[in-house]
């Protein structure tokens, strides 16, 4: 039986960095697990990696994430003990004590050691410019809601995190040469990158892509293959001639705060109308709908686009402004500021999107 000393706020703090990771459906159950290699704790859900070093633990096991990070946070000693024999960890506080199985069977070894081989390897890592995680967060918001679709991602190419889901193209600014390969990145990785902020490389290989967030803290996702618009129809998409620009009322911020309220929570998606001297937007959710109206200086053509709540939100804090732009048979709605573009198909009489896709 071996016994360790280890500082438990230290710990707590590792183990909700990394669980982030953590797989909620079990392919297997030691996904579900933290891992501790006697070098680092990780977490593994076959899509995404979490590891971050931790030596103060030298024997290896494999213990149930939601239970040992519970009796860690409960508690209350600034130091725990932790045991380590056949029947479990033995997690040991001043006055409590708990006793949590392990996994006998190891599932992902070489899942992991596959892995890491990838990472051992010094070439191949490139310096992500400061605005990546801005630029992917933003992207991330336009993207097709149908995971099974390889537009559920975000798309890093030519200096640019591209997304659409068909009926709106977001296209945020990558610093000019950044030198980025190309790859795909679904919303829930960003989210962790967004989270564990510091991401300063990355590297792709056969199987994975890498971030190094610090001497300490990797992150690894699985390549994605698929096919995006192609750059034909991005370009052709964001460089729609201008016809005419609409000025939105100072108020319209302020006024999204109210139908909020009532979002689809799964979506966020809001109805803009505009005619005459009015715009409305209105959202519906399982409890019911909500809807504001704003006056417009001039009056305007009528046209309805639907938007994610949380971007319009983003927009307009940097821009209060509205293009319409020239679009085939039909129209673009263009709202741009100095880091991205967003281009938006109105909704057509017949209730139907025009599409911007290939």
């Amino acid at each position: 039986m071996a016994t360790y000393k280890v500082d438990r706020k230290e710990l707590l703090g590792i183990l909700k960095l990394v669980s982030q990771a953590k797989g909620e459906k079990e392919i297997v159950e030691q996904m579900s697990h933290f891992i501790f290699t006697g070098d680092d704790v990780v977490c593994f859900n076959d899509q995404v990696c979490l590891q971050h070093a931790y030596d103060k633990i030298e024997e290896p096991f494999s213990v149930k994430a939601n239970a040992f990070q519970a009796i860690l946070s409960k508690i209350k000693s600034k130091e725990v003990s932790i045991d380590i024999n056949e029947n479990g960890v033995k997690v040991n506080g001043r006055t409590s004590k708990a006793l949590i199985s392990t996994q006998v069977e190891d599932e992902v070894s070489d899942l992991l050691n596959n892995l890491n081989e990838e990472l051992d390897d010094e070439a191949g890592w490139v310096p992500l410019p400061d605005s990546f995680i801005t630029a992917a967060d933003i992207a991330s918001l336009s993207v097709e809601s149908d995971a099974s679709s390889i537009l559920s991602c975000v798309y890093i190419h030519n200096d640019f995190a591209n997304s659409t889901d068909g009926t709106c193209c977001t296209r945020a600014f990558l610093p000019k040469d950044s030198k980025l390969p190309t790859f795909f990145l679904k919303p829930s990785t960003i989210k962790i990158l967004k989270k564990i902020g510091g991401v300063k490389e990355m590297k792709i290989t056969p199987n994975w892509i890498h971030f190094w967030a610090s001497d300490d803290l990797v992150l690894s996702a699985r390549i994605l293959q698929g096919k995006f618009i192609s750059d034909e129809n991005l370009d052709k998409v964001f460089q729609a001639k201008k016809k005419t620009t609409i000025k939105l009322p100072e108020d319209v911020l302020d006024g999204l705060d109210f139908v909020e309220t009532m979002v689809d929570q799964e979506s966020f998606t809001a109805s803009v109308h505009i005619g005459g001297k009015k715009l409305s937007v209105k959202t519906e959710g399982e409890l019911g709908w909500a809807e504001k109206e704003f006056n417009l200086e001039t009056k305007q053509p009528e046209i309805s686009f639907m938007i994610n709540i949380l971007f319009l939100q983003k927009i307009l804090k940097h821009t209060n402004k509205l293009t319409i732009c020239e679009w085939e048979d039909s129209a673009l709605i263009r709202c741009s500021t100095e880091t991205f573009e967003h281009m938006i198909a109105p909704i057509t009489k017949q209730t139907k999107t025009t599409t911007i896709e290939d």
